[in-house]
């Protein structure tokens, strides 16, 4: 059964109200922050971002050996601050060291202006009636305007109420190990009994550690898919359409691996071994698993 529809404008904004838990403290940052490092650069650079794009864009600051919140210890941070109605406020600080098991620290609860895990992370402004869903903030950006992030995977009611209120279509791009993807299928599965189409989108890996090119390509390919094309193909691609929908795939085909050049491709090569898809309900058809990502870590809450 096709979840592609028709729709007519753009969804009527929703008022974020969120019921605000009395505050002993006052919001504010760790001590000791400043304009990027070379150390923060160089962490980003590693992950394949744009550092000066990506700074500009989401308001990072850095921490450097000495940066400290009621006596919590955010040293050796890209600090993310979170917006929500225009206004900051949370923040997550992302270590860079590799160092620490704690690679989210998130704002002391009792300082959030809003709790992180009662609104999504990325731009409301831009969003449409087509959204993303992915677990963290560096998936979000890499995939751009469409994206927002649950702050990992275990999602809470009130966030499902609010994509449930925002968005009339939703991708789940989770990481792919089993526990994401329990919970992607999870997610996907209430926000149809929401009344929002929803679908799962199988990667490799973990979205924020793809290519900006396959990214691109990926966010194209679902908006493609819900009807809201955005443009073709990259110019010179040789891939393959690695989320062409179960429906229009034959029952018994595979495809070869979307992101090897054909050039690069063996005469007498295989396909690439086909990953099971259940993003859209196709009952025999396999969808090709894109290459495995450099990335790198699991979000945490």
């Amino acid at each position: 059964m096709g979840l592609v529809r028709e729709y007519g404008g753009r969804p009527r904004h929703q008022s974020y109200k969120l019921k605000r838990p009395p505050r002993a403290k006052a919001f504010r940052f760790p001590s000791g922050l400043h304009s990027l490092q070379k150390q923060h650069l160089q962490y980003l650079e590693r992950r394949r971002f744009d550092p000066e794009k990506i700074t500009e864009e989401w308001h990072l600051l850095g921490a450097g050996p000495v940066a400290l919140l009621d006596g919590i210890d955010y040293k050796w941070r890209i600090i993310i601050p979170i917006y929500w109605g225009g206004n900051e406020v949370s923040f997550q600080g992302r270590d860079i060291t590799g160092k620490t098991d704690v690679k989210y620290r998130a704002c002391p609860k009792d300082r959030e202006l809003v709790h992180h895990k009662d609104i999504l992370y990325g731009k409301p402004e831009k969003w449409g009636a087509v959204g993303i869903c992915v677990e963290g903030v560096t998936d979000v950006w890499r995939l751009g305007d469409q994206a927002f992030a649950t702050f990992g995977i275990n999602y809470k009611i009130s966030q499902l109420s609010v994509i449930a209120k925002r968005f009339k279509q939703v991708a789940v791009v989770f990481d792919d190990d089993p526990q994401a993807i329990v919970q992607a299928k999870k997610l996907v599965a209430e926000l149809r009994l929401a009344g929002v189409q929803a679908w799962r989108e199988e990667v490799s890996g973990d979205p924020g550690g793809m290519s900006q090119d396959d990214a691109n390509y990926l966010v194209r390919e679902i908006m493609s898919f819900a009807g809201q094309k955005i443009g073709g193909r990259p110019e010179n691609s040789t891939a393959t359409n690695p989320m062409k929908s179960d429906e229009s795939r034959s029952k018994n085909s595979t495809a070869t691996n979307p992101m090897k050049s054909d050039e690069s491709r063996s005469k007498n090569s295989t396909a690439t071994k086909p990953m099971k898809s259940d993003v859209r309900n196709g009952k025999n058809s396999t969808a090709t698993k894109p290459r495995k990502s450099d990335g790198l870590d699991r979000k945490n809450d």
